[in-house]
Order: C-alpha cells, then sequence, then structure tokens
C-alpha cells in the first residue's frame, strides 16, 4: 500500500502460487498451486490450487482469493503493480480450486506465466472486516510459513516458524 512501509520480510506471511529456486533463475515450482496447465502460445495459464493449502487460520486457500489478491494489488497496491499486471487481461475463479489467467498477446507472454506464479495471495474474507490501503501492526493473514512473533515500530520485527505451516513437509 501507498501509506508507511512494509517490514523487511513481510512478504514471509503470504505464499504464491509457485515458488522460485536460486540456482534456476528462470524456473517456478508449485507452492500453491500443484500444477499448471498453459498452451504453446502461453496466453492464458491455469493454475490448479493444492487442496491441504490454508490460511493461518485454518481456513482453505481457494481461487477466489487469487483473484481478490491480483484485483486488490492492481487497484489498491502501489502503482508499481499497475505496471507489472499490464498484460493481465483477466484472471477468474473457475471453481473453488482452480484459476485461469489470460493474458494479452502483446505482452511477454513467457515471463508473465512467472509474474501470475509469483502472486502473494491474501484471504478474502480477512479484508471482508479490514481495510487494505489501512496500515496495522495486527499480523496479517496469510498462509505462509511465517507469522509475526513481535513488533517495535520503526526498530525491529521477529518472525517465528509455523508450527501448523500447511506445507512444511513438501
Amino acid at each position: 500500500i501507498l501509506k508507511g512501509n512494509a517490514a523487511i520480510g513481510s512478504t514471509a506471511f503470504y505464499d504464491t502460487l509457485m515458488t522460485p529456486n536460486l540456482e534456476e533463475p528462470d524456473a517456478q515450482y508449485g507452492l500453491l498451486a500443484h500444477k499448471i496447465e498453459y498452451p504453446e502460445s502461453r496466453e492464458w495459464a491455469i493454475f490448479h490450487l493444492r487442496s491441504e493449502a490454508k490460511f493461518r487460520d485454518g481456513t482453505q486457500v481457494t481461487a477466489e482469493d487469487v483473484v481478490f489478491s491480483y484485483e486488490t494489488l492492481k487497484e489498491k497496491g502501489r502503482p508499481v503493480y499497475k505496471t507489472i499486471y499490464r498484460y493481465f487481461d483477466k484472471v477468474e475463479a473457475l471453481d473453488d480450486l482452480t484459476v485461469r489467467f489470460d493474458f494479452n498477446p502483446e505482452g511477454p507472454l513467457r515471463e508473465l506465466i512467472l509474474t501470475a506464479g509469483g502472486l502473494p495471495v491474501f484471504s478474502k474474507a480477512y479484508y471482508e472486516t479490514r481495510d487494505f490501503t489501512e496500515s496495522s501492526l495486527e499480523p496479517p493473514m496469510g498462509s505462509g510459513a511465517y507469522d509475526l512473533a513481535s513488533v517495535d515500530a520503526g526498530r525491529s520485527i521477529e518472525l517465528k516458524r509455523r508450527d501448523d505451516y500447511w506445507a512444511k513437509d513438501l
């Protein structure tokens, strides 16, 4: 968001559809998604979510959460997200665990699938009662491996690994 500065490491609260491998810069592997389909033209991609993927509160990560995350970042996130997602024509939930991204053929199609795979996924239900555009020291509702242990605003942040992290054995 535009207000405030995110703490270093705050992305650890959120899982993405795919996760990169530092030894293979152009490769990603399934995290929230266990399968991806796309045609040779790469004008669209369908991500199939893992049924075991859960947010911190135990609720399932759904395709609607993915659509919500995309729309929220594009509309309410920092302006850079409008640039990052400028070649995304449509993002839609096909069912509870399947989401489709349609890309503009004028865009860098090979990279757009990787960009979609890197989308951080937020809980739509969590933000139904919170304003995404407001800064907060409340721990966010993510599906990532870490929770907020403590924060001293402007000075330090301590993260702790979640014992109940849904992907700890992947």
